[in-house]
């Protein structure tokens, strides 16, 4: 598997997690796997950033904490972080592991804490552009093409006085765009001659099991077919003839790719996955001797990711059957730290995050009814009953060695998270005396599309072939 995460020069700050004694980084999910239905997804921040799912303390990945200027930034389903700032914005970057203070209660493993950069009396900017390119890259050894890899990655940040010593702003912008094109590597598919029923290439060891499939194949056939005989006789040669086929085989058949490298094998890379992200926030400080530091800060990320193969998912391991996800992240937090007198200082935030997401929404291969796939369908009938029409399309089928088909696992998840924190310091003598309230209120819509057109898995655990 691949992982790329996005950042400057090619990193997110989660990428930039010391892996000190007690961090694990959390494997990752491989490309090809299959993800059942039901099963939650993870979603990645701005589109294909790491999340910094990190076992620390031997704690789950999910039991650590991720702030940005105060405000709690979680993704409450998966654990990771919803937001990924602009690298040049980052002021202040920390990973506390253990022996944190109290005011970072409320976790087991680590907290991840990120102050962004405020303005000062001096007008200051920044810009960059970074770049991948396919020139530069090599053509994998199982695809008989180079994957396209283009990637753009730009942005700027300025920051300067409003009212000099006393109102300041600090602003950045990031924007990427990637062309990724994903191999699928060696795929076994049907050979030629199997497409045509001809099955001599491969192994028929299984036997008819009950009288049901029994009489099928006597109908089918015109012949007596006994519960138990070997498949091997029930088709000599191995050859099925097309008056056995059903109507849904044969109008599938068109979406299984052909073999391109030999007899039996499929690969490509010149399919691609294509992300567009964009970025921005704002931070105001106002530094006051009446009423103390108030500062307010912004963050707002919208992304599409257009996925050829969203096995993640379950969709699809072969082209034609593409997927979008798409979504907004939101941040305003709010902090306001005053001292009373030389001994005492108060330390107020206040939060909200929104993080709006639409995983897997099925592009390539919605359209055909199943109707005319030769499915029976419709309320009050045996068949399949669509309950999405919107995406109803090519069911999820998967054979040993490759998926085709919708999603199964897409669905649309958003979260709101209130956050509000007060910390109290006095300093009494030699000591430092600390109290404080932490008030979080989270929610997760979330409204999975789950299997909506049927989902089928062929093992060749009848005949010994999958096909």
């Amino acid at each position: 598997s691949q992982i790329v995460a996005l950042g400057l020069n090619g990193r997110s700050f989660t990428d930039l997690l010391p892996l000190q004694p007690g961090i694990v980084p959390m494997t990752t999910q491989q490309p090809d796997s299959i993800v059942m239905a039901g099963v939650t997804v993870a979603i990645a921040p701005s589109g294909g950033l790491n999340a910094g799912n990190q076992s620390i303390s031997g704690q789950r990945e999910d039991a650590n904490g991720f702030m940005i200027n105060g405000g709690d930034v979680k993704e409450l389903m998966n654990g990771g972080t919803s937001i990924v700032p602009n690298l040049d914005s980052i002021a202040e970057f920390r990973v506390l592991i253990n022996n944190f203070d109290a005011q970072y209660g409320n976790y087991s493993g680590g907290v991840i804490n990120v102050a962004t950069k405020s303005g000062t009396n001096q007008l200051h900017g920044s810009g960059f552009e970074f770049l991948r390119n396919t020139a530069f890259d090599a053509r994998s050894y199982f695809s008989p093409e180079r994957a396209t890899f283009r990637q753009n990655q730009f942005g700027a940040t300025i920051g300067g006085p409003i009212v000099k010593t006393k109102v300041f702003f600090f602003g950045d912008y990031q924007g990427t765009r990637t062309v990724q094109g994903i191999d699928t590597g060696n795929k076994d598919v049907p050979s030629l001659a199997d497409r045509t029923g001809n099955l001599s290439d491969q192994v028929l060891s299984g036997n008819v099991s009950g009288p049901f499939i029994a009489n099928l194949l006597s109908q089918k056939l015109g012949r007596a077919v006994t519960d138990g005989e070997p498949y091997s006789s029930v088709f000599p040669g191995n050859i099925i003839p097309q008056k056995v086929w059903s109507a849904p085989a044969k109008n599938l058949l068109q979406y299984i790719p052909l073999p391109n490298v030999g007899d039996f094998t499929f690969s490509t890379g010149a399919q691609a996955k294509i992300v567009r992200d964009d970025k921005t926030s704002l931070r105001i400080d106002d530094n006051s001797q009446r009423w103390g530091q108030v500062s307010g800060y912004y963050y707002f990320d919208d992304y599409k990711v257009d996925n050829p193969y969203p096995a993640g998912q379950g969709g699809a391991t072969v082209p034609g059957f593409n997927a979008l996800t798409f979504g907004r992240a939101q941040l305003v937090s709010l902090g306001h730290t005053r001292t009373f007198g030389s001994s005492v200082v108060n330390e107020l935030h206040v939060s909200f995050m929104r993080n709006a997401n639409v995983v897997g929404q099925p592009v390539g291969g919605v359209g055909p009814s199943l109707a005319s796939q030769g499915f029976v369908t419709g309320p009050g009938t045996t068949g399949i009953n669509p309950l999405a029409p919107e995406i109803e399309g090519i069911e999820n089928v998967r054979f040993n060695s490759f998926l085709m088909g919708l999603p199964i696992t897409n669905l649309t998840q958003a979260n709101n998270t209130y956050s509000a924190i007060d910390n109290f310091s006095k300093v009494v003598g030699n000591h430092t005396l600390m109290a404080g309230l932490q008030v979080s209120v989270e929610q997760v819509n979330v409204n999975p599309d789950a299997t909506f057109n049927g989902s089928f898995l062929f093992t060749g655990s009848e005949t010994g072939s999958d096909f």
